[in-house]
C-alpha cells in the first residue's frame, strides 16, 4: 500500500505541475507529423534540445506520405507538419513556411532491363516496366502520386525505406530521395538513370494550424528553421 501510495502521490504532483505549465502557455501535448521524404533521424537532436527545456509537453510523432501530411494537418490529426510537400489545400486554417527542396532520382537495379537503356530514358520505355510506389496516407483529401505514368503497372509499399528492396531486386523502377539511395548507388546495388523529362525537386514546407498558439509549437517552428537542422532533415549529411 505504501508503494502504491507513492505512485499515486507522484501522479498527482505530476498532474498539478502539468496544469501549471499549461497555464503558462505550454501545451499538455503536441502532435508532429514528419513527411517520409525527410530524414527522421535528423529530428532526434532537436527533440533532445526540447526535452532539455523541461516544459513537460508530451510529444507524439507520426509519419505521413504525400498528401497525407496536409490531410493530417487539415483534419486535426496533427498540430505541426515538418516537410509537407508542394502546395497546401485550399480553404486555409493553416500557416506555412518553405523548408527547402528535396532532390529525387530515378533508380533501377543493375540487372533490370532499363539499366542498359540509353540516356535520357524515354517515358515509353519506362511504361513497359512496373513502378515501385509508396501509398499516400491521406484519409480525407484526394491522394497524390508522384513519378507514375498512366497505365503503368504498380507495386505499392508502405514506406520509402521498404521501397528500396524491390528496387534492388529488380522488381520495378521508381524515384527515391537522393539521400536515401546514396549508399546503394555507391555500392552498385542501384543505378541512377537520367530521364528525358526533368525531375523537379519537391518543395517542402513547415506547416501548422493557425489556431494553435502554444509555446511548444512555436519552439519547434523556430528551431526547425535552424540552418543545421534544415540541412540534416533534407539529407545533406547523408550524401
Amino acid at each position: 500500500m505504501l508503494h502504491e501510495g507513492r505512485h499515486v502521490l507522484h501522479a498527482a504532483l505530476e498532474l498539478e505541475a502539468r496544469v501549471q505549465r499549461v497555464a503558462t502557455g505550454w501545451e499538455a501535448k503536441l502532435c508532429i507529423a514528419v513527411d517520409l521524404l525527410l530524414v527522421l533521424d535528423a529530428l532526434f537532436p532537436l527533440l533532445s534540445e526540447f526535452y532539455a527545456t523541461q516544459c513537460g509537453t508530451r510529444l507524439r510523432l507520426a509519419q505521413e506520405v504525400f498528401g497525407g501530411s496536409w490531410d493530417a494537418l487539415i483534419s486535426g490529426r496533427t498540430d505541426l507538419v515538418i516537410g509537407a510537400p508542394s502546395d497546401g489545400p485550399p480553404g486555409g486554417g493553416y500557416m506555412a513556411r518553405a523548408l527547402g527542396n528535396m532532390d529525387l532520382v530515378f533508380v533501377v537495379a543493375p540487372q533490370h532491363p532499363l539499366a542498359t537503356a540509353e540516356e535520357p530514358v524515354r517515358e515509353d520505355d519506362i511504361l513497359q516496366y512496373r513502378a515501385i510506389a509508396v501509398a499516400d496516407t491521406s484519409r480525407h483529401l484526394a491522394p497524390r502520386t508522384a513519378g507514375l505514368l498512366s497505365g503503368q503497372a504498380v507495386l505499392t509499399l508502405p514506406n520509402l525505406r521498404a521501397k528500396r528492396y524491390p528496387l534492388r531486386a529488380g522488381l520495378g523502377v521508381g524515384h527515391l530521395p537522393r539521400w536515401l539511395v546514396a549508399e546503394d548507388v555507391a555500392a552498385g546495388r542501384l543505378l541512377v538513370k537520367r530521364l528525358e523529362g526533368h525531375v523537379a525537386p519537391v518543395p517542402l514546407s513547415l506547416a501548422w494550424r493557425s489556431d494553435h498558439q502554444g509555446k511548444a509549437l512555436q519552439w519547434f517552428v523556430d528551431s526547425a528553421f535552424n540552418t543545421t537542422t534544415r540541412s540534416r532533415l533534407l539529407g545533406a549529411g547523408n550524401l
